[in-house]
């Protein structure tokens, strides 16, 4: 069976290879996924397709690749909303520990930025949480961790 297995490897891909972005064209993921799919295409040969499916942070297009077939055509590029989906979710349509394998890190200088519109009163995170602390602030946009630490 080994020899069957190695000579498996020496073909794959043999097909296309779908990539699936939990979000949408032009997201900060899809930057590094790009760099990364094209260097997989020039080395083995084969078309690596991008396949967006969008919405519930991610969670739509996770659960496409979870149930997907498990025979290395079909991918998951994502970011950190597969490790913070569990805490912002109940109940998951896929296990996040036990339904993927992780192959490699895609991009690890992508972080998050604190922006504000100039007329908020704030020139320094620790002035913005106070904002915040204090309820002065009617809304924190995005539902992220960082906004989750500042409340």
């Amino acid at each position: 069976m080994p020899g069957a297995a190695l000579a498996q490897a020496d073909t794959y891909p043999s097909k296309p290879v779908r990539v699936v972005i939990p979000f949408s064209a032009g997201t900060p993921i899809e930057v590094p996924a790009r760099v990364v799919t094209q260097r997989l295409a020039e080395t083995l040969g084969q078309t690596f397709v991008f396949d967006y499916r969008t919405g519930a942070s991610g969670t739509i297009g996770t659960e496409v690749v979870a149930r997907a077939p498990k025979d290395g055509y079909t991918m998951l590029i994502t970011n950190c909303a597969h490790t913070a989906n569990p805490s912002y979710y109940k109940k998951l349509p896929f296990d996040t520990v036990n339904d993927f394998a992780p192959v490699s890190m895609v991009d690890v200088t992508y972080g998050n930025l604190l922006v504000v519109h100039p007329s908020v009163p704030a020139r320094s995170v620790k002035e913005f949480v106070a904002l915040v602390a204090a309820g002065t602030l009617a809304t924190v946009a995005a539902k992220s961790v960082l906004a989750e630490m500042v409340k």
